[in-house]
């Protein structure tokens, strides 16, 4: 079985590789083994651009996802928040396409992040959003539960999850020709600090359940 997951921060651009050696006891495998089969790391956008102009509130909620895997994974995230007394995440079409075209996009071109601040966050289409993140994991002989547990033991994709300056998330989930699932989770806020950020120390989900390819 092979995971990678990935989250990526960057208010300065800078990416956090988090440290392979503090993953191998969630692992079971041993040093050798998880340098073959573990990537981590971590991406964050924020803007500063002038506060644009107050944008309608929505009158009505988009639909939650239909496909298993990317409802899945919506239901544990939430389930974590609720357990760290955060609000649930409403889900958001808009992230929802991001997300989708990016997990097709790595399934043929390679496991890597989009460059989030070309996005154009906090103008046009995305007016409503000043802070986006993204975490973003692949693995082989693997499912939903078990990416979303590493993630949720990973510090820097935590981080995200329980971020309480972000309530809008999108998520795309894609399988390759070779069964390989990858998987895209976009988080955005108005960055005003709706909750503050979770310290992460209950977990309502675990590795068990979920859908694969």
């Amino acid at each position: 079985m092979a995971f990678v997951p990935s989250q990526h921060s960057y208010p300065k651009k800078i990416v956090l590789a988090l440290l392979l050696t503090s993953l191998l006891p969630l692992t079971g495998i041993n040093p050798a083994e998880a340098q073959k089969r573990l990537r981590v790391r971590s991406r964050r956008a924020t803007t500063t651009a002038p506060q644009a102009a107050p944008v309608p509130p929505v009158t009505s909620p988009s639909p939650a996802p239909s496909e298993p895997k990317v409802a899945d994974i919506l239901a544990r995230t939430n389930a974590d928040r609720a357990a760290n007394g955060l609000p649930a995440l409403r889900w958001d079409n808009r992230l929802a396409s991001l997300a989708t075209q990016w997990s097709a996009d790595m399934a043929t071109n390679g496991f890597r992040h989009r460059s989030l601040g070309a996005l154009g966050i906090g103008t046009g289409e995305y007016a409503d959003m000043r802070v986006i993140s993204e975490n973003i994991a692949m693995g082989s002989s693997t499912n939903t539960g078990s990416l979303h547990d590493l993630l949720m033991r990973s510090p820097g994709h935590l981080a995200n999850i329980l971020d309480g300056n972000v309530d809008m998330v999108g998520i795309g989930a894609t399988c390759d020709p070779e069964g390989q699932l990858w998987i895209t989770v976009n988080f955005a806020g108005d960055g005003a600090g709706i909750v503050p950020d979770a310290p992460g120390g209950q977990r309502a989900t675990g590795p068990s359940g979920g859908f694969g390819c």
